[in-house]
């Protein structure tokens, strides 16, 4: 069924009946303007879409028999009989092992898939538009969304709309752009986006036509929006043809994209090289110069279009359903797409078959892999919009993040971790749960143990065990331990669930939350220069600091890779913790930093957690023999 639907389609292109261009043949540019002109005659425009992408049996048979040789090639590297052919690469044979286990895991995942729907509304007025996508508290999605109605105000972003994830651009916001992140609780503290970047910049999501014009990177817009945003230079009229009774205009045109490439020439030699997409669409001048059909090859910059369209297409894309909004205003409102991809079933294609299928003498069987469907259930055009529609308007206090600097607006600047020996920055805490006020100055005389911590902390909440044997261990001794959360705006409903969160586990800290409003503006999160969490810090009777478990130094490189040096300084300081707390040292002497790491990722967590508990009674235990120096 999939071989015989290519087949069709491109029979229906290839036997239409040619009519000859001549003096009534449109201009580029008189295409364009019309085009142009019959998106705007829709605006202000209201769309909500279903994009439904499907992938098919043969995609998943390519997929599982991408994965057999994979598992091969990660037997052999964990046995070590596999050879590094690049010796200069600067990736140790763990970190590749690593690498090719990551690839087929995901290889297994898209083995694995069968259909994904996705949905979202549009507004569009010019350049400014709104989309609005739901999200969903379960993986389970209905297969259909009911987009909420109603004026966005700040506090219906909260109520009405704290489920739906909204990105507003308008040329009267600084910046333009505003995202609404989705609240799934109604915690004002969670961050909103601003950015100068627009919808589907830097993520990729499917969008429908109309919706991509004003992006300039073009980045997974509608195949028909990509089609009309290239130079006029670039398009060439092929002349009219026929196609089930419809007399339609031929166009065609190379878009460029930021991608680079493998391919093979003639002569099946390798090179890298620009991927270009080539367009050829069959276009339905009585209806705005809408496509009805589009041919897609996959090429580069050293391909030409002609030499190129000797092969089956890439994607196939149809228009499916248009309908006219208003008088002469017309809009794709269903779309069908079709990858397509090598015939899973036959040989893989040598380098000779690459270069005769290039040299247009030999035809590589193609299927579907991919089917993409844009269904916009709802159309509207010319809807009646505010003149502030566009500008999105916050709860007050809301927390701003700038995703273009990756930083909260407002952030405090976090000052270095405090180092061993340093004075102990003074604690400014918004509320200590027991109600009972008290500074540094207060606690002289006695050990401090500071532990940086939150709820929102998976290993904060899982070392909770721990800690409380900790501190079991010197109730009787002049040790104070505060755990210090992280600041949030609603400090009353934060406080709730600290309480409610140490009665379950039966964690009797000395408990405070930082002041601020976030994450990025706690205060004493800041003047201890925390970057992890939890960290602990311990801090002697005279005010100093003895100890801090993040030193401060980073076990990864400029570069991302990670640094076998700082590793093994590590790892050198955790044989001698091992060594004192009575517990065997798991890894043999002489080992690789390979094996080492191997080692090391199977020590036991209960042994681990023994160790770390000695570790930190032996740092307390120095720390209270300055107590006893000073009586």
């Amino acid at each position: 069924m999939q071989r015989l639907f290519v087949l069709c389609v491109i029979s229906a292109v290839l036997f239409s009946v040619p009519v000859a261009s001549g003096a009534d043949t449109p201009t580029i540019d008189e295409i364009l303007a019309k085009a142009r002109a019959n998106r705007e005659k829709v605006e202000p425009l209201h769309v909500q879409m279903t994009h439904s992408h499907e992938w098919t049996e043969a995609f998943r048979t390519a997929r599982r028999k991408e994965i057999e040789p994979k598992v091969e090639l990660v037997k052999l590297l964990k046995s070590g009989n596999a050879v590094l052919v690049d010796k200069a690469s600067p990736l140790t044979s763990r970190q590749i092992t690593q690498e090719m286990e990551n690839q087929l895991a995901m290889a297994r995942d898209l083995a694995l898939l069968t259909q994904q729907d996705q949905f979202l509304e549009l507004f569009l007025r010019g350049d400014d538009y709104q989309i609005r996508q739901p999200i969903f508290r379960s993986r389970e999605k209905p297969d259909q969304w009911t987009a909420p109605s109603g004026l966005i105000r700040p506090a219906s972003l909260v109520t009405t709309y704290r489920d739906v994830r909204i990105y507003s651009r308008s040329a009267d916001t600084s910046p333009p752009a505003r995202i609404w992140t989705g609240h799934r609780e109604t915690s004002p503290s969670q961050h909103v986006m601003v950015t100068t970047k627009h919808f589907n910049d830097p993520s990729s999501r499917p969008i429908p036509p109309f919706a991509g014009i004003a992006d300039p990177n073009g980045i997974d817009c509608h195949p028909i929006d990509l089609f009309f945003r290239q130079p006029k230079e670039k398009y060439r009229v092929v002349g009219r043809e026929t196609v089930d009774n419809h007399e339609l205009l031929v166009v065609e045109v190379a878009v460029p994209t930021i991608q680079s490439g493998s391919f093979s020439d003639e002569t099946g030699k390798n090179y890298q090289s620009k991927v270009v997409h080539y367009y050829r669409g069959w276009l339905d001048e009585k209806r705005g110069w809408l496509p009805v059909t589009f041919q897609i090859w996959h090429g580069n910059e050293r391909i030409t279009l002609e030499k190129i369209q000797k092969l089956s297409p890439t994607r196939i894309m149809t228009t499916a359903e248009i309908k006219e909004l208003v008088p002469d205003g017309w809009y794709p409102s269903v779309t069908v797409e079709e990858k397509f991809g090598i015939d899973p079933e036959i040989m893989p294609p040598t380098a000779e078959d690459w270069a005769e299928n290039l040299a247009g003498k030999k035809m590589i069987p193609k299927v579907a892999y991919e089917r993409r469907r844009w269904d916009c259930s709802v159309v509207e055009g010319r809807v009646t919009l505010a003149d502030d529609f566009f500008v999105l308007r916050f709860p007050e206090g809301q927390t701003f993040y700038d995703r273009d600097t990756d930083q909260v607006i407002g952030a405090l600047e976090f000052r270095p971790p405090a180092r061993v020996g340093q004075a102990a920055p003074e604690l400014t805490v918004a509320r200590w749960l027991d109600g009972q006020p008290r500074t540094l100055a207060d606690l002289r005389g006695r050990v401090v143990v500071l532990d940086f911590w939150g709820l929102w902390c998976g290993a904060c909440r899982s070392s909770v065990p721990d800690r409380t044997r900790l501190q079991e261990r010197y109730k009787d001794k002049p040790v104070t331990f505060i755990s210090i959360h992280t600041a949030e705006q609603d400090v009353d409903g934060l406080a709730n669930r600290i309480q409610a969160f140490a009665k379950k586990q039966n964690w009797q800290y000395l408990a405070s939350i930082d002041a601020g409003r976030m994450i990025e503006d706690s205060a004493t999160t800041a003047a201890y220069g925390i970057r992890h969490f939890p960290t602990e810090i311990i801090i002697g009777p005279d005010g100093i600091v003895t100890h801090n478990s993040d030193d401060g130094s980073e076990m990864i490189t400029d570069d991302g890779i990670p640094s076998e040096a700082l590793w093994m300084k590590e790892i050198f300081q955790m044989k001698e913790i091992f060594q004192a707390a009575g517990e065997p040292w798991p890894i043999p002497e002489g080992a690789t930093f390979e094996q080492t790491m191997d080692a090391f990722d199977r020590i036991d967590r209960e042994v681990l957690k023994r160790v770390h508990l000695f570790e930190w009674s032996r740092r307390i235990d120095q720390a209270l023999e300055k107590v006893t120096l000073e009586r």
